[in-house]
């Protein structure tokens, strides 16, 4: 019989991956210097403050934009999940390199659903000042920028979040590749 997320590991992973989902939101609105005043953004900044604080005060903002405190708390929790939920992972280099590999690839599911939820929105409510929809737009506006100089908007029709969730994908795959050479190298060695 499966198991159920609310039993056992299910749950345990479950709950470290939503807050590793949550601090990589945090890193990625620093990072695309979301206006702090909104109140979601204001929210997660809350919620995450006890964990990465104390952690900035020895390890501050790379150029004021990449906040390693929120990086390095990230990569921590990861460890703790991948203990806590019993993976098979054999030494501390494989370990981390997991832990590595777990953190990239959740930042790039922040920006998977933020694109998600910013096509959807530009269908429903395109102008929309709501906090939700404002954050989204400046969160994923630093990704999509540069894509648009490549494929301009073709009218109505902007084609780069096609671009970007390629982009996405094969970067999640390669994450994934590169992390599992490095355990077996390191396991094999």
């Amino acid at each position: 019989m499966g198991q159920s997320l609310l039993s056992g590991p299910g749950l345990i992973n479950f709950i470290f991956s939503f807050f590793i989902f949550v601090l990589m939101a945090r890193f990625a609105m620093h990072a695309s210097r979301v206006d702090g005043y909104n109140p979601i953004a204001h929210g997660v900044i809350r919620a995450t403050n006890w964990l990465i604080k104390p952690i900035q005060k020895v390890i501050r903002p790379i150029a004021g934009r990449f906040d390693l405190a929120t990086v390095i708390a990230a990569l921590v929790v990861k460890v703790i999940a991948l203990v806590l939920t019993g993976n098979q992972v054999y030494g501390v280099g494989p370990l981390l390199i997991a832990a590595v590999a777990g953190v990239i690839l959740m930042l790039l599911q922040v920006y998977w659903y933020a694109l998600i939820l910013m096509v959807v929105m530009s269908w429903i409510a395109p102008q929309d000042n709501h906090p939700a929809p404002m954050l989204i737009r400046q969160l994923t506006e630093p990704v999509m920028a540069p894509l648009r100089k490549v494929i301009p908007p073709l009218g109505m029709l902007d084609l780069s979040p096609i671009i970007a969730f390629l982009l996405i994908n094969f970067l999640e795959y390669g994450v994934s590749a590169l992390a599992n050479r490095l355990v077996m190298a390191v396991i094999l060695s």
